[in-house]
């Protein structure tokens, strides 16, 4: 009886160790993979500033897409008078394609999708625009003709 129990006592420290090993080995695989995906936090700050940039392009983007357009922007950078107001005498077509064009560095397939036009027809305008500016300051081969 004593062998029988010395084998069985042998048989369970086994177990016991097999199960204190793959446990240990477990253990220490899946804190390996927690490592693998875990990022430093200058790696995080790198991201998050990026992000950032993302971030205001994208709220950017919405804007024009659902018609956030602001003119004053526009406005608020010229400081010709006459040019002012030779802007404002401007449709809200035209004004919306210079901003566009202008503030937020959009091709004319992109203004076109924006404001709900074809992108041939947001150059055409475009162009137009900056024609009978030119034509109103007396500025190029335009000048002095009327619209």
């Amino acid at each position: 009886m004593d062998k029988q129990k010395r084998t069985t006592i042998d048989e369970f420290s086994a177990y016991l160790q097999s199960a204190v090993r793959n446990t240990t080995i477990n253990y220490m695989n899946d804190k390996s993979k927690i490592k693998e995906h875990e990022i430093t936090l200058e790696e995080d700050l790198e991201n998050v500033e990026g992000r950032g940039i993302e971030w205001n392009e994208m709220m950017e983007a919405h804007d024009i897409f659902s018609g956030k357009i602001d003119p004053e922007k526009l406005f608020a950078q010229v400081t010709d008078n006459k040019l002012l107001h030779i802007l404002k005498s401007f449709s809200a077509l035209h004004i919306k394609v210079l901003c566009l064009r202008i503030l937020y560095e959009k091709t004319f397939d992109e203004i076109g999708m924006a404001i709900g036009i074809s992108g041939k027809k947001a150059e055409n305008t475009y162009y137009n625009v900056i024609k009978k500016i030119r034509r109103e300051l007396g500025e190029g081969k335009d000048a002095g003709k009327r619209i």
